[in-house]
């Protein structure tokens, strides 16, 4: 069990209209089972509803603007929205060409432009290190004893005063 002190702990008590016979964790879990069920209805129906709204929007039958394709009043609206998707390589036979086109001609650049590649390369390794260097000069200059004491102060504070909220995650057996 676990040790936790009870003043810690903020009680998240709600109303909720709750079948009394019921363990509330055992109504939680069915609560849960019907969600995902609700979801997966809601994943079968969504190609033949897009049909639907398309169809609508076809038309111009819709309603109260552009894209509102369905309105009831205290029930919700349905809007369509569009998402760019690209095609994959793995989809489209040109791309996947460009692709090792692309990688072809980046290897045989890097061959060509070697040794230049490495110097620039051993500069940028100097100027990274020039970089951590006046960061922590930085570092220096903006901390000082009070600072460090009021951060320290800060954190404890915080932690004092730090509750536990309980939170379940509800796992369903399919």
């Amino acid at each position: 069990m676990l040790n936790i002190p009870h003043h810690k702990v903020r009680n998240q008590n709600s109303e909720v209209r709750t079948n009394s016979n019921k363990s509330k964790l055992e109504e939680l879990i069915e609560l849960r089972k019907k969600v995902n069920q609700l979801e997966q209805l809601i994943q079968e129906i969504m190609p033949l509803a897009i049909s639907e709204a398309i169809d609508i929007m076809g038309n111009e039958e819709t309603v109260n603007g552009k894209n509102v394709v369905y309105s009831q009043k205290n029930k919700g609206k349905i809007t369509v929205t569009f998402r760019k998707q690209y095609p994959t390589i793995k989809d489209n036979t040109t791309l996947k060409r460009l692709d090792e086109d692309i990688k072809a001609e980046l290897q045989l650049l890097t061959q060509k432009h070697s040794s230049q590649l490495s110097n620039l390369d051993t500069q940028l390794a100097e100027l990274d290190n020039t970089i951590a260097q006046l960061e922590t000069e930085k570092e220096k200059l903006m901390t000082n004893k009070r600072l460090i004491n009021l951060k320290t102060r800060f954190n404890t504070e915080r932690e004092n005063g730090m509750e536990l909220v309980p939170n379940l995650s509800v796992y369903i057996d399919k």
